[in-house]
C-alpha cells in the first residue's frame, strides 16, 4: 500500500503486481508452473517501462483505474465493457485490461517480496497444462491480430519500447510455434535425406551451446515424484510424439548414412550440426521417449497415440523425401 499512498506516483498508479506463487509446486516443477521466465526476468525489465503487464489475480488495483470513465451521472446501462471493470475483449482479460490501462496513461509497479503475498494452486498434470496454455495463447493471438494490436494501437498511446514489450508477448505463440516446428523438423528431414544445411561446418570450427487446478491423489503423487502425466487429449500429445519420432528416425538414419558412405569423414563435417540438433532434441525430451517405450503405468503415452504419431512421422518423412526428388 506504500506505493498507492506515495504522493509522487499515486495519482497515476493503477495497480501493484506480485508474482504468482503456488502452494502445490513440487521441487522439480516439471510443468514450470511458476512461469519463471515471466515473473523472474520479463517483469523486472518491464518495471522500468511504466510497469509490468497485468497478470493473474495477484495484484492490488485502484478502483478509479478499474472503473475508467464511469461517473454517477451516467446510467449503468450506457456504460460499455471498455469503460468499467475488466475488459473481456479476449479470453485473456487480464493482459488486455492491463494493456488498455497503460494506453490510457496509467502506470503499474512490480513487487517481489521474500514473503509471498498471494498463494494459489497450479496445474499438476499435462492435460490441464495444455488446456491452460492453449487458452493463454489463443487470447494473446486474438489481441495480436485485432485492431488492438500493440504495434498498431500502442505507439500513439505509450512509448515504443512498451508497445514492443506488449507485442512480443502477444505474438509469442505464433513466433514460438513457427520456430519450434521449423527447428524440430526441417534440419531432421534434411539429415534423413542426406542434405547438408551447413556444408562449411567442421568439427574444429563448430561451437555448440548445448486449467483445472484440482488433481486426484494419483496425479498429485506423480507430480511430486517429478513424473510426467501424459493423460491428455490426443490433439495435444500427438504433435509432440510425432516430432520425437521424426527426430529418432532422422538421427538413426543420418548416423547410419554417414557410417556406410565412402567419404564418411567429409559427410560427418557437413552433417555434424544437424546430427547434434537431433541428438539434443532427443536428450531434452527423454521423458517423452520414456513415456512411449519404458513406462507401463496408466499415465504413460497411450499406444494409440504412439501408433498415430508413427503414421504421421512416416508421412512427414516421405513428404520430405518427395520434395528432394
Amino acid at each position: 500500500m506504500c506505493y498507492h499512498f506515495d504522493p509522487e506516483i499515486s495519482t497515476s498508479l493503477a495497480f501493484v503486481l506480485f508474482p504468482q506463487t503456488f502452494r502445490n509446486i513440487s521441487e522439480d516443477d516439471i510443468y514450470d508452473g511458476q512461469i519463471r521466465c515471466i515473473f523472474k526476468i520479463h517483469f523486472h525489465g518491464l518495471d522500468g517501462l511504466r510497469g509490468p503487464i497485468l497478470s493473474g489475480t495477484n495484484f492490488y488495483m485502484k478502483r478509479e483505474a478499474l472503473i475508467g470513465n464511469f461517473s454517477a451521472q451516467k446510467g449503468c446501462r450506457s456504460i460499455s465493457y471498455l469503460q468499467v471493470g475488466f475488459m473481456y475483449f479476449c479470453v485473456l482479460e487480464d493482459y488486455f485490461t492491463g494493456f488498455i490501462l497503460h494506453c490510457n496513461g496509467w502506470k503499474s509497479v512490480y513487487l517481489n517480496p521474500p514473503r509471498p503475498q498471494f498463494l494459489g494452486t497450479s496445474t499438476t498434470n499435462f492435460s490441464d497444462l495444455s488446456i491452460q496454455r492453449t487458452r493463454w495463447a489463443s487470447g494473446l493471438v486474438e489481441v495480436a491480430i485485432s485492431r488492438f494490436c500493440p504495434l498498431v494501437y500502442g505507439p500513439l498511446r505509450m512509448s515504443l519500447l512498451q508497445s514492443m514489450c506488449y507485442a512480443e508477448l502477444a505474438f509469442s505463440p505464433l513466433l514460438s510455434c513457427l520456430s519450434l516446428w521449423v527447428f524440430a523438423l526441417i534440419p531432421q528431414l534434411c539429415l534423413f535425406n542426406g542434405i547438408p544445411l551447413y556444408p562449411g561446418l567442421g568439427m574444429r570450427k563448430a561451437s555448440f551451446l548445448p486449467t483445472n487446478k484440482v488433481g486426484d491423489n494419483e496425479q498429485v503423487k506423480l507430480y511430486e515424484m517429478g513424473v510426467f502425466d501424459f493423460r491428455t487429449a490426443t490433439m495435444f500429445l500427438a504433435p509432440l510424439v510425432t516430432i520425437i519420432l521424426v527426430n529418432i528416425a532422422s538421427f538413426v538414419g543420418g548416423v547410419a548414412r554417414i557410417m556406410f558412405m565412402e567419404d564418411s569423414g567429409d559427410q560427418w563435417k557437413k552433417m555434424v550440426g544437424q546430427i547434434f540438433l537431433s541428438f539434443y532434441i532427443l536428450i531434452t525430451n527423454y521423458t517423452v521417449i520414456e513415456g512411449m517405450i519404458m513406462r507401463m503405468d496408466k499415465a504413460r503415452i497411450p499406444a494409440s497415440v504412439t501408433l498415430l504419431s508413427a503414421v504421421s512421422s512416416v508421412i512427414i518423412l516421405l513428404f520430405g523425401s518427395s520434395i528432394r526428388c
